[in-house]
């Protein structure tokens, strides 16, 4: 098979998996090929694309499985990047919690919910470590490579660097606050430097992010140590100690800076101690790499996989089209760009895997059509000419839609086209009878000129610019998050009244989706397949047209009755998000809080991921009397070891702005921790700046049994005002009681 490698980024573990997966796979029989960008994926034409980054969308017509090596925060801290996972066809998994979330993904979804076992692994070595002569002569060393792109653990890669037999490796700016001595370079990213350099050191030490290890999501390194048949030091996480057993030799890696690395040196010693059992303990390593890890045993099940998927997908296709396939009439205006253009869109209605077609070309301009009409088109039945010369855009439209004959209908524009899958992604679950009230419609790629970049997805011409409904009453944002050749229709929606030209030079099919929206509940598919091309000569930008006012108020006054579309259903990822941010305290970084509490607010902020005895309290409590509450919801007097809380039963309504206690003189930063039991309701905990009204921090609490703490960062104390205690966004009140406010900061300072 052919399988292009998608990956954006240079000298980074990407790239060391390319080589590595370019090795494996010619030993398969498998040609992988490294492309940056959506254009360098179409010039190769897979058979399939594995997608490693998060920041990638799927932005071509070519199945593309999403590999899930990164921890489910990832794709909890921005939308883009869950709806960039969404857009998958597949995904490829290896660590069981990444598999589950994929597979829950995919349910919901409505996908093929099998997850392909896979990891951008390396390669085997026909070369093994010289670790007998290493430890006979007692010249092991621990390496230790990588970009340090998340800067983890720098106080302990500090401490490293200071002790001998320690070899740090990577980008050189990566590494600027380590003992110079310690720092070995930065090997070639080749496929097989990194392993050489393990061989020659004898072990390699694998630590990870603190996501990686809350999630159980291994990396790379223990593998490529393995795979050369050197000693890993590596993180005692489940998955680990499932698949390689006692052939590691494993750390705790919630432990305080100081006692890890005397974990490590106590590894090392138990090394030196009995050098027959690590011998013992690399070989079998190397063992289980070999025959379940390797890049060759990963990629070979990559490609089953996607064997499996294809062969499932046209069964099912075969069987939707014998019991129903759908005549869609599909629109395209033509006139202002050339024929080879307007060729392109016609032939990607003529690959579609599920439809068949009538095709309405709507002739505004005047374009000579015959090579398109001279043609034979697959699926294509039936094509038709409508003439509507110097005609505005909605009389144009108007004219294509007047002509509609199918079930369904369907726009699509001249310098436009559509992935092949695009009907079948709209019309999945597919129908066995005619639908009516249907309207369903997908994710949008838009196409520039200029490549740039977005999202840290590297530099790309095509972007993911629309994906799925949005939760607005505003009618421009909803008509926006729906591309004009994005849906498709029941032809049932189009009523005698909404058949009759609303006379508009801009912005008349906005009004069509918003009208057809309004009557029906849109249906999204969860899949980006119309591509729209922006920049091309002839294409008026809307917004500056002399009529413009005129068209929105058109639009406006004409949806304000009986057409007034409902507003979007709940966000999702937003329900998500905040599902996850109540996550026990037991997923959350090191050190923050003891079991039964679930943790809040900044934990990136340095002293958020401190153990509690590596903190201080340098003020705790509140000044009674800076503090006030609103009538009814509490009594400040009775606060000494708690303070029980009613919010009003009005949103966003305050029940309280709490006065904490402050040190008398300090300079530096600071972290205010404050535990909250939420017996009922949502509450919201903020604080405010000392200047106005502003918040410099607040978050929503659920009600849940555990205490909640909430940690916010404070850099200058002369900035931060008062705590305020208020209800969320629901008329219903809270019941809290807050259990303790402390200001801390590290205990050596």
């Amino acid at each position: 098979m052919k399988i292009a490698f998608l990956n954006q980024f240079h000298n980074s573990a990407e790239t060391q998996a390319y080589h590595s997966l370019r090795i494996a796979g010619e030993r398969l029989g498998h040609k992988v090929i490294h492309c940056a960008n959506s254009a360098e994926v179409d010039a190769c034409s897979p058979d399939f694309v594995l997608a490693p980054a998060s920041t990638r969308p799927k932005l071509n017509d070519f199945p593309h499985y999403g590999v899930l090596h990164d921890p489910r925060e990832t794709y909890l801290s921005e939308r883009q990047f869950f709806n960039n996972l969404r857009t998958h066809d597949g995904w490829l998994a290896l660590s069981g919690t990444m598999r589950r979330f994929a597979r829950d993904v995919a349910f919901s979804l409505g996908r093929d919910q099998e997850i392909g076992v896979y990891y951008n692994s390396c390669q085997r070595l026909d070369v093994a470590s010289p670790l007998e002569s290493i430890l006979r002569e007692r010249r092991l060393r621990i390496a230790y490579f990588g970009t340090n792109w998340d800067r983890r653990r720098a106080r302990l890669f500090r401490m490293l660097s200071h002790e001998p037999g320690f070899a740090i490796c990577g980008p050189r700016d990566a590494w600027k606050d380590i003992e110079p001595a310690a720092y070995c370079g930065a090997p070639p990213f080749d496929g097989q430097s990194v392993q050489a350099f393990y061989a020659e050191c004898g072990a390699g030490l694998c630590l990870l992010s603190d996501k990686h290890f809350r999630d159980d999501v291994i990396s790379n390194r223990v593998f490529e140590v393995s795979s050369a048949g050197a000693l890993c030091i590596a993180s005692a996480i489940p998955w680990l100690r499932e698949h390689f057993g006692d052939s590691l030799y494993y750390i705790d890696q919630r432990l305080a800076d100081p006692q890890l690395l005397k974990q490590i040196l106590d590894a090392r010693e138990r090394i030196h101690a009995d050098p027959a059992a690590a011998l013992q303990r690399a070989a079998e390593a190397r063992r289980i790499f070999e025959e379940k890890f390797s890049a060759e045993a990963l990629l070979a099940n990559a490609a089953l996989h996607h064997a499996r998927h294809a062969s499932r997908r046209r069964t099912r296709l075969d069987e939707a089209r014998q019991r129903y396939n759908p005549l869609i009439s599909v629109i395209i205006r033509c006139g202002l760009q050339p024929v080879d253009m307007l060729c392109r869109a016609v032939e990607s209605l003529s690959r579609q895997t599920y439809g068949r077609f009538d095709l309405i070309l709507v002739r505004h301009h005047d374009i000579d059509l015959s090579p398109i009409t001279a043609a034979e088109w697959p699926n294509i039945e039936r094509m038709r000419i409508v003439e509507s010369p110097g005609g505005n855009c909605s009389r144009s439209l108007w004219s294509g839609l007047q002509a509609i004959e199918g079930e369904y209908f369907a726009l699509l524009d001249d310098d436009d086209w559509l992935f092949s899958n695009h009907f079948e992604e709209l019309f999945r679950p597919f129908p066995g009878a005619p639908q009516s009230g249907f309207f369903a419609f997908s994710g949008s790629i838009t196409v520039e000129a200029e490549a740039r970049v977005a999202m840290g997805s590297g530099f790309d011409n095509r972007h993911l610019v629309r994906y799925g409904f949005p939760v607005s009453d505003r009618l421009e944002q909803i008509a926006g998050s729906i591309a004009t050749n994005g849906f498709a229709a029941s032809r049932g929606l189009l009523d005698e009244a909404l058949l009759i030209d609303p006379e508009m030079d801009t912005a008349e099919d906005s009004y069509l989706i918003l009208a057809l929206v309004s009557k029906t509940t849109p249906r999204f598919s969860h899949a980006a397949t119309s591509v729209n091309e922006v920049g091309h000569p002839g294409r008026i930008s809307a917004t500056i047209h002399p009529r413009r006012f005129e068209d929105l108020f058109t639009l406006h006054t004409r949806m304000s009755g009986r057409l007034h579309p409902a507003p979007g259903p709940r966000d999702a990822w937003n329900a998500l998000r905040e599902e996850w941010e109540h996550r026990p305290a037991a997923m959350t970084a090191t050190g923050q809080a003891a079991e039964g509490k679930v943790v809040l607010g900044d934990n990136t902020f340095y002293l958020s991921s401190l153990e509690e005895a590596e903190l201080r309290a340098v003020a705790e409590g509140i000044h009674i009397d800076g503090s006030r509450l609103n009538i009814g919801c509490g009594t400040l007097s009775r606060f000494r070891k708690t303070l029980t809380l009613r919010t009003p039963s009005v949103p966003w309504q305050y029940a309280a702005e709490l006065r904490f206690k402050r040190p008398k003189t300090f300079t530096g930063d600071l972290l205010l921790r404050i535990e909250i039991i939420v017996r009922a309701g949502r509450a919201g905990l903020g604080l405010l700046a000392a200047s106005g009204p502003d918040y410099l921090f607040r978050t929503p609490l659920r009600p849940r049994p555990e205490v909640q703490v909430i940690n916010i960062p404070i850099e200058d104390l002369d900035k931060a005002g008062p705590l305020v205690v208020q209800t969320w966004d629901e008329p219903a009140a809270a019941e809290l009681e807050i259990k303790r406010i402390r200001l801390l900061t590290r205990r050596d300072v």
